[in-house]
């Protein structure tokens, strides 16, 4: 809430307590100047103090922050008070004294307001008869606060005789007494009279009795003492004040005393009425006993009319409510008499075929229940020697034919000694339990007929449920031996502690615990394997009462794992044997190859260079065969060669190690295309060239396979007279397709499961040159890299070569 919102309801609090302090100091002021008009004769002394009561009043409506204005009201109604007798001697005492009995005034009210909180309940205090008997002796003893300061502060003044302090005193005292049990409740009761519930019959009511009572009391109380009327005084007023109490409410019966008060004061004080005896002080004390009371004669029987018709009121509400209640319940509700006699009806089930429950009243019980079904509860009815009697009965109803389950509770009244029964229909209940039994057995069944383990346990870890599997684990032979056991009772102590550490982690924590290993041991001490599973149990309120635990025998699973792990072991050590087996090999071949490299190739050097030496320098002595046999000769060395050199790189291609990376295609294929097309220039060679992606591999070797595919296309189509070679590609969502085509010499399809091996050809080395190792070489590369290779072909009609490589995304 805002600072300045809180500043203005603290100013308008403020502002409400001064106002209601001043209300309180003026309504003070005024009632106590009346009430002075009824003073005795030559004093300030009133037998009735009215503005005792209002001060209560107030303090009871506005608790303590009223103080201020009671005290102010009190203290200038004492002065004007003391102002208006004999100042000679000045004004500072006579307000001295109004200062003082001022505080005893404001202090009667504060002691009084302070007890009745202490001791009596405000909301009751004038409705309930303990109430206003509490309120009686609060205002006895308040009074004695401002009685015994009052007229102490007059005789210390010199104002009144200390001989005279003790009827004064007396005077004082009852005075206050009387004020307050009359005026306290009229002033408490109007000011909390809501203004919506005052009706005009109430205001017509209490004006005509308030003329009645005033009119009476005029003719008893304005007569001389020894008239009849004086003498009937306590016969007249006590029966009509108690009718006044019981016929109308509160207010009426305290607005009577105050009228009879008022004018029995005013007739006593100048000699009239049944009171008045030879002593003025006396006939007020008199005057002052019958007024106390007459007023609590009246409050109390107020109370109790109004306690009574409340007690009524709630009790009509509560019969009210139950026959609500007991209306829309669907059981049978009766109330009958020993003799069998129907007293009261409620329901709306139609399996009791009441129409009307209204119409079975005063009739038999038979008219509900046959003759057999009461003779069986006659008994019960009989000795009463139970509170209540639970029967189950079935009977036929008279609206669907059928039987009907019925339980009857009876229960016997001992203060109106009649009965009460509840008749509930529990067909349905008992078709539910029958299912409930129904689907228990099946689920029992199942359990029982499950090869798993199955069980569960309370929180305290004892069994409630174990399957016959669970009983083989445990080496019993029926479900009772174990119940209410621990796994302490039914395993080695080593091996249930582990469960048991489990079961609290589940029940503690309500964390499953799913597919653990764990062992027991069966009868000849070997291991069943299990693979165990334990969940918390919960009520519907959602709290762990135990849990479930489920056990598979897995013993066979674990065997087989083991054996695996043996037969991996041994695996690994086959493939160990073997690795260095096959390094072994490389180097043996490694070392064939150089053997190859420089011991094959010295013998071709000798060849080649003596055929080189003979056409050089006996060229000229060589006949024209012998000749054409030194060409021969150095055509087969070169070839062998060229054997050698693809044999090598056939044989480092399969052992390279890889070092792959993102490569760009087009410049490979740009470089080899260019580098070819310069070399030839007796030939037109069209070349049809697409974007091609990156890819991710090892760039020499795929270069390898460019110049091995790109040069045989060059090659095999050098018999037509213009080739046309077509380089693109293709993709799917895992692999680039990489393709050349050409239109060359082409091959017949039925051969192409050679294409790829090594020394395979399928053209003869005079229409076209070649060792036949290339193609095997691309196969090789190209399944290193997790691609793969094929070729569609048709003799004279060209050839087209496809290879993969697996897509990659840089990171």
């Amino acid at each position: 809430m805002p600072d300045n919102q809180l500043n203005e309801d603290s100013s308008q609090h403020s502002d409400k307590i001064l106002r209601n302090n001043l209300i309180a100091a003026l309504i003070y002021l005024l009632v106590a100047r009346a009430s002075l008009l009824l003073a005795l004769p030559g004093s300030n002394a009133t037998p009735v103090w009215p503005p005792s009561g209002i001060a209560l009043a107030f303090f009871l409506l506005y608790g303590y922050r009223i103080a201020p204005g009671i005290a102010a009201g009190a203290f200038f109604a004492n002065v004007w008070t003391m102002l208006s007798g004999d100042i000679s001697n000045g004004i500072a005492l006579p307000i001295v004294v109004a200062v003082d009995t001022a505080i005893g005034n404001t202090l009667e009210g504060i002691v009084g307001y302070w007890l009745i909180n202490k001791f009596a309940i405000l909301s009751s205090l004038f409705t309930r008869v303990r109430g206003v008997v509490i309120f009686t002796v609060i205002a006895f003893v308040m009074s004695l606060v401002s009685a015994g300061m009052g007229p102490a502060a007059y005789c210390m003044a010199d104002l009144a005789s200390w001989d005279f302090y003790p009827n004064f005193f007396l005077t004082w005292w009852l005075g206050d007494v009387t004020g307050i049990i009359i005026f306290t409740p009229i002033v408490y009761t109007l000011l909390n009279l809501r203004k919506d519930k005052i009706e005009p019959v109430t205001i017509v009511e209490t004006a005509l009795i308030s003329i009645g009572l005033a009119s009476l009391s005029l003719l008893v109380f304005r007569n001389d003492p020894n008239h009849i009327l004086s003498l009937l005084i306590p016969y007249i007023f006590f029966p009509l004040i108690i009718w006044i109490a019981q016929k109308f409410n509160i207010l009426a019966a305290v607005s009577s005393i105050a009228i009879i008060s008022i004018i029995a004061v005013e007739g006593t004080v100048n000699g009239y009425g049944p009171f008045v005896k030879d002593s003025l002080n006396t006939s007020l004390l008199l005057l002052q006993g019958f007024i106390s009371i007459l007023a609590f004669t009246s409050l109390s029987f107020a109370a109790s009319t109004n306690e009574t018709k409340y007690h009524q009121t709630k009790a009509i509400k509560s019969a009210n409510e139950l026959r609500a209640v007991f209306s829309v319940l669907p059981d049978l509700y009766f109330k009958f008499s020993r003799d069998g006699v129907i007293l009261d009806c409620y329901t709306t089930n139609p399996t009791f075929h009441l129409e009307d429950p209204e119409k079975i009243k005063n009739q038999p019980v038979s008219v509900l229940f046959p003759e057999n079904v009461l003779a069986e509860i006659q008994p019960w009815i009989s000795s009463n020697k139970e509170k209540q009697y639970l029967k189950n009965m079935e009977f036929v109803s008279k609206v669907t034919g059928s039987n009907i389950d019925l339980e009857a509770r009876l229960f016997y009244l001992e203060e109106s000694d009649e009965f009460i029964a509840i008749i509930r229909d529990i067909t349905e209940l008992r078709e539910k339990e029958k299912e409930v039994r129904s689907e228990r057995k099946l689920l029992r069944t199942l359990i029982d007929n499950i090869p798993d383990a199955i069980y569960s346990k309370d929180k305290k870890l004892r069994k409630i449920i174990a399957n016959p599997a669970d009983l083989f684990n445990m080496h019993v032979k029926s479900e009772e031996e174990v119940i209410g056991k621990t796994d302490l009772d039914l395993h080695p102590a080593e091996l249930a502690e582990g469960f048991m550490a489990d079961d609290r982690h589940v029940i503690e924590t309500g964390n499953p615990i799913i597919n653990r290993e764990e062992y027991v041991l069966d009868e000849n001490g070997e291991i069943i394997w299990l693979l165990t599973s334990k969940l918390p149990l919960r009520d519907d309120s959602g709290e762990i009462i135990g849990l479930l635990g489920i056990g598979r025998n897995v013993t066979e699973s674990v065997k087989a794992r083991e054996e695996i792990k043996k037969l991996n072991a041994e695996l690994e050590e086959r493939v160990i044997a073997r690795t260095q087996e096959l390094d072994y090999k490389n180097k043996e071949l490694e070392a064939f190859s150089y053997s190859v490299s420089h011991d094959l190739r010295a013998p071709l050097r000798h060849i080649s260079g003596f055929v080189e030496l003979l056409q050089k320098k006996e060229s000229a002595n060589l006949s024209e065969k012998g000749g054409h046999y030194l060409d021969v000769i150095a055509l087969a060395a070169k070839q062998m060669g060229d054997l050698i050199d693809d044999l090598l790189q056939f044989s480092r291609t399969g052992r390279a190690e890889m070092r792959s990376t993102f490569i760009d295609m087009n410049g490979i294929v740009k470089e080899f295309v260019e580098s070819t097309t310069r070399g030839i220039t007796d030939r037109k060679i069209n070349w049809d060239i697409i974007e091609l992606p990156e890819v991710f591999a090892d760039a020499p070797l795929i270069r390898q396979v460019w110049v091995n595919l790109i040069s045989n296309a060059v090659k095999f189509s050098k018999n037509v007279e213009e080739a046309n070679i077509k380089i693109s590609f293709s993709e799917n969502y895992s692999d680039y397709i990489f393709s050349i085509k050409d239109n060359g010499a082409g091959f017949d399809m039925q051969y192409a499961q050679k294409l790829f091996g090594v020394f395979q050809r399928l053209h003869s080395k005079e229409e076209f040159e070649g060792t036949g190792i290339g193609l095997a070489n691309v196969q090789r590369i190209i399944q290193r890299h997790g691609g793969k290779v094929w070729a569609v072909a048709e003799p004279g009609k060209g050839a087209q070569f496809f290879f993969t490589l697996p897509k990659k995304q840089r990171n």
